[in-house]
């Protein structure tokens, strides 16, 4: 199946210290879109516990990775927000981030999606990862990925 991060970000991701890396070589097998903002005082409430669940999972050699899909005004809120998240992210100028605002139909932040590499949807409840099973749940880079272990919102 098609791999649904390249052909929905592009070539190129950002990490938060502005570093380019090539969409490629993330080998996550689940992927959480985090659409979200810095002038959202839901999101700041809401993106160091996400950062808290990702360092867990990073910790576990867990098989997950988050972009993070920008709402922001301008290129400088960005920047400045996506400084405080260990995440990759669309760059703000990428065409592709309003194309996955668009075709997700995201109409308020923060919305957390998570998918499998391929697209398929796991989750659109951004409080799945409150879980206390969410990240013990998730495939580890060795392993097969399997459905089984997650429930659909």
């Amino acid at each position: 199946m098609a791999d649904y991060l390249t052909q929905n970000c592009g070539i190129s991701l950002r990490k938060n210290d502005g570093t380019i890396v090539q969409t490629s070589t993330v080998s996550a097998e689940i992927i959480g879109f985090y659409f979200s903002a810095e002038w959202c005082p839901p999101c700041k409430k809401f993106t160091p516990m996400l950062a808290n669940i990702y360092q867990s999972a990073k910790s576990m050699n867990k098989s997950f990775e988050i972009v993070f899909v920008s709402h922001d005004r301008s290129v400088a809120q960005f920047e400045n927000y996506h400084r405080t998240m260990p995440w990759l992210a669309l760059e703000y100028n990428n065409p592709n981030r309003m194309s996955l605002i668009g075709k997700h139909q995201i109409n308020a932040v923060p919305t957390l999606i998570i998918m499998t590499r391929t697209g398929q949807v796991i989750s659109k409840d951004r409080n799945t990862i409150l879980n206390p099973n969410f990240v013990s749940n998730l495939p580890t880079h060795t392993h097969t990925l399997t459905h089984t272990n997650f429930t659909k919102k």
